[in-house]
């Protein structure tokens, strides 16, 4: 088998200052849906540079769960978090708030939320940001920045 080095630049050009890489990991529970919903228990970003693809930030917190407190073991096998590690952390909503600030901090966006850099989020589905986190922020009545996700 022959392989063929390219320069992915060379090949797809693209304007993004920065790629934030996300993927949430959430309470779940072996053959049935976890109600009233999934929460998240990690919330882990890179930031890549558009221009290298060099890691230059990243931002990783796990989150409390409030609703369901208690992992099942099904969740601990699958994630590899344990109870003792999300007992002791902030909830969502505090984990969003610094979320907020490490995005200010790298000046990603303006007080107003609106992109200072140009930037997008890179998730492995729809799940992440199309599914998980706009479920639970309506459930606990967040209200999550437009421009932001």
């Amino acid at each position: 088998m022959q392989t063929v080095n390219r320069d992915i630049f060379a090949i797809n050009k693209q304007n993004f200052d920065y790629f934030l890489i996300l993927d949430f990991e959430a309470t779940c529970e072996e053959g049935m849906k976890i109600m009233p919903h999934q929460e998240i228990i990690e919330f882990p970003v890179i930031q890549l540079s558009g221009k290298n693809l060099e890691e230059v930030g990243r931002f990783h917190r796990y989150v409390r769960p409030t609703e369901r407190p208690i992992l099942t073991s099904f969740c601990t096998d699958l994630t590899g978090i344990v109870q003792e590690t999300v007992e002791s952390q902030e909830s969502l909503p505090e984990v969003l708030n610094a979320f907020d600030e490490w995005l200010l901090d790298l000046n990603l966006i303006n007080t107003d939320h609106s992109m200072k850099s140009l930037f997008t989020f890179v998730t492995s589905g729809d799940w992440d940001l199309g599914v998980l986190l706009p479920s639970e922020a309506n459930y606990r009545n967040l209200e999550l920045p437009e421009q932001a996700f």
